[in-house]
């Protein structure tokens, strides 16, 4: 089956290269935003004004964008067979750690530099501080393994597939609770969608096969 999101509900997201690009630029201010916010109420609250501030601005909101887009690329990998076969649910899980590990790299720098902020003997950037917070803040993002992400779910949407389908059928049965990787990895084979989509098409299916058990 092609991977395009109109096959299996509608209103279909656009897939055109102007909306990604789009959506990238979307994503870039709005971490660029969250950065500055961040960054102004820690100095808000220590009643301080660093004078690195902006800098950390550009360093915060840029490594927000950077790792979560490399991140999906970990996402892609530990839910598809581009390694030349889907890989098991152990290895899934440790390909998906380091997404998550990733992702705390700026939250490290960021906690390093609050710490420097409100003490006024430390320095900044202290490697050994963002190191311990590079190891902590992973291991605290563990239940992420278990945990799939949150989406928005419109409630325009509309399922397209039959429900005597082989893919319905085959993502209601094979639906592991707790076992979100598995449940994407199983759906992205069969249809060629990205993770976020085949997520999106999961919570689809339940929803639909959910509000048909409680009607029967």
């Amino acid at each position: 089956m092609p991977g395009e999101p109109s096959h299996y509900w509608s209103p279909a997201p656009p897939t055109t290269l102007s909306h990604k690009i789009g959506r990238r630029v979307a994503h870039f201010v709005t971490r660029l935003a969250f950065a500055y916010f961040a960054v102004s109420l820690a100095q808000g609250i220590a009643q301080r004004v660093a004078p690195d501030a902006n800098l950390l601005v550009l360093i915060y909101g840029i490594g927000l964008f950077i790792t979560q887009w490399l991140s999906g690329w970990f996402l892609d990998l530990a839910t598809s067979d581009k390694l030349g076969e889907a890989p098991g649910e152990k290895t899934s899980k440790i390909i998906y750690f380091f997404a998550l590990a990733l992702r705390c790299a700026p939250h490290a720098i960021f906690l390093a530099w609050i710490y420097a902020l409100f003490g006024e003997e430390t320095q900044f950037p202290d490697l050994s501080l963002i190191a311990f917070f590079q190891i902590a803040l992973p291991i605290l993002s563990l239940r992420k393994l278990n945990s799939p992400p949150m989406l928005m779910m419109p409630s325009d949407a509309n399922l397209l597939i039959e429900r005597d389908s082989e893919l319905y059928q085959g993502i209601v049965e094979h639906f592991k609770p707790g076992g979100w990787l598995e449940n994407v990895k199983y759906v992205r084979i069969k249809t060629e969608l990205t993770p976020r989509e085949a997520l999106f098409l999961i919570n689809l299916v339940h929803h639909d096969h959910k509000s048909r058990s409680l009607s029967e």
